[in-house]
């Protein structure tokens, strides 16, 4: 079962300004340096602790089925999303897979 969350993964809620490169558009940092070619967008932040809660619940399963985080976050932000994760990564969470490049 699949459930999408139209929010950056992040140590808390809130936003953030997330850059993207017009000429690339698989290249999105929130580090971004304004320059030409590069537009911004205010994008909402959760925790994944709170996105698998209200996720799971509209998948009819449990927190605790959760047993596998893929991360693929631009910018440097995987260590913010592993920090938003505290209890998965604590409790039901045994493989963890992300980019690092």
């Amino acid at each position: 079962h699949v459930s999408v969350a139209a929010v950056a993964a992040d140590e808390s809620t809130g936003s953030v300004q997330i850059g993207r490169d017009l000429a690339n558009a698989g290249n999105s940092d929130i580090a971004a340096k304004p320059q030409p070619g590069v537009v911004f967008s205010t994008v909402p932040t959760s925790p994944l602790d709170l996105i698998a809660q209200r996720h799971v619940r509209l998948l009819g399963g449990e927190v605790s089925d959760v047993c596998m985080l893929k991360v693929d976050v631009e910018g440097g932000g995987a260590l913010r999303a592993l920090r938003g994760a505290r209890n998965l990564l604590a409790t039901s969470v045994r493989a963890v897979s992300f980019e690092y490049v």
